[in-house]
């Protein structure tokens, strides 16, 4: 009888994983934009997937949390799990991830390190997965074709005839994100294919959010980093532990706690925060009436050079009030509201 329950008890733990993989691979599909031809701009470098699940208790987590992967070819080391710090309050709380760490510079080389996380926890037990996936390119010179006319003379007649030189230049801003996006889309095949279950249905929660809101503030930011993530049933006794471990430690209390005011007072509501002058966050709090709460988090980091509304702050339960202006930038905080339209 002892023999049976344990094979019965790791057939469910295999079933959780499969479900879990499947459900990874069906987010990391939301990742995946169109096919855009970038031969003629870059030569494709080193690749790489990799997938790394783990099914434990919460004390197995926190176990876990130190640990880093090195990513292959670049040498980077990442935090593996640390992004499932929220599961610690909740019985029942799910965590989701898409991130794009995108190190393409203007001159059209570098990488582009995807990484997706999903996690469930129930009662005690915690079964979480993350995936990286890696695009290098290297870029091939460009240049503009000049055409000029050669002359040669030979004894009293000159004849002419065009040339064309092909003089060195840079990439066109049109070029760079055709690179970006390209190189983003390898690496988020990269990370899916690390799962080894080929093809699945697209048709997942994040649908078109992930791909809607990454390309919105590209068009005022060329944001080096977005993050999607999400916490499903955090519990609301422990709301300011969730917020704080979701924007990374990022912000000023008195903000949290006006967020927290939002959280009891309604069903759902938006919010813009530029937290610092790198980082802007955009977040969806919803009551679950039950005593949990759902939170959406969308953190862009923009590029050097670029400056946000610092301190900027506004509310939503149907549309924008502008509670904190920041510190003047351009683009201004109205600009960013002007693009993030309340769901």
């Amino acid at each position: 009888m002892r023999t049976l329950t344990l094979l019965c008890f790791l057939a469910l733990g295999l079933t959780v994983t499969a479900q879990l993989q499947h459900q990874l691979h069906g987010h990391i599909s939301n990742m995946i934009g169109g096919d855009v031809g970038v031969d003629h701009l870059v030569n494709i470098g080193p690749q790489h997937g990799q997938y790394i699940p783990l099914n434990t208790d919460v004390a197995g987590l926190q176990a876990h949390m130190s640990h880093v992967f090195n990513v292959p070819h670049i040498n980077w080391n990442i935090g593996t799990f640390h992004r499932f710090q929220s599961m610690y309050f909740g019985s029942n709380a799910k965590v989701y991830s898409l991130t794009f760490y995108n190190q393409v510079n203007s001159g059209g080389q570098g990488f582009v390190l995807a990484q997706a996380n999903i996690g469930f926890r129930s009662g005690n037990s915690v079964q979480v997965a993350t995936a990286f996936g890696l695009a290098m390119i290297s870029a091939k010179q460009q240049y503009n074709q000049v055409p000029h006319q050669v002359c040669r003379r030979h004894l009293f007649s000159k004849k002419c005839h065009t040339e064309v030189t092909n003089v060195p230049r840079g990439f066109h801003h049109h070029e760079i994100e055709a690179i970006i996006k390209n190189t983003e889309r390898r690496a988020s095949l990269n990370m899916r294919n690390s799962l080894g279950l080929g093809q699945v249905e697209e048709s997942f929660a994040l649908s078109n959010g992930f791909q809607d809101e990454h390309n919105k503030l590209r068009a005022l930011y060329p944001e080096i980093l977005y993050e999607y993530f999400d916490v499903n049933e955090g519990d609301i006794g422990h709301w300011n532990d969730i917020l704080f471990q979701a924007m990374k430690g990022h912000g000023d209390q008195d903000a949290r706690n006006r967020i927290y005011q939002f959280l009891a007072a309604h069903g759902r509501s938006n919010f813009i925060w530029a937290a610092n002058h790198e980082r802007l966050y955009y977040m969806i709090v919803q009551n679950n009436g039950n005593g949990t709460f759902n939170l959406h988090v969308s953190e862009f980091i923009v590029a050097a050079g670029q400056r946000l509304p610092v301190g900027a702050f506004a509310t939503s339960v149907g549309g924008w009030s502008l509670e904190r202006g920041g510190e003047g930038a351009n683009p201004s905080i109205h600009q960013i509201l002007a693009i993030f339209h309340f769901k």
